[in-house]
């Protein structure tokens, strides 16, 4: 009986190992390709960053211009509300009734520039 045990546990113990040694070893190929593929990556950022220096003195001074032109609009922007909130001083709005598709009528253009005071061309 004691031999027939320990030939079950010797047979148990052989098998253990070598279940453990292929999940090893499969784990030691997934971080071998693992290695491999972030390797390739940072190959490839390497060349990114050497192909893309000479842009670097051509994109400051595009940045540099496109803030200015931001600055420009926003100005814009403002002047366009103040001018915006001017005309409604001086111009009624239109009920939404005569205004279809963001066009006016031709009776709410008549009756905004009979509304306009004398001074003022349409």
């Amino acid at each position: 009986m004691i031999t027939v045990l320990t030939w079950l546990t010797v047979g148990y113990v052989v098998v253990l190992v070598l279940v453990l040694a292929a999940t090893l070893i499969t784990i030691l190929w997934a971080l071998w390709s693992i290695g491999s593929a972030l390797a390739t990556i940072k190959a490839s950022l390497i060349e990114v960053e050497r192909n893309s220096q000479p842009l670097e003195g051509v994109l400051v001074p595009v940045n540099d211009g496109l803030v200015t032109v931001a600055g420009a609009l926003v100005s814009a922007r403002d002047h366009l509300a103040a001018t915006d909130a001017h005309l409604a001083a001086v111009v009624p709005s239109p009920p939404d009734s005569e205004i279809s598709g963001g066009v006016q009528t031709a009776q709410a253009t008549q009756a905004a520039q009979v509304a306009l005071p004398s001074g003022v061309l349409a």
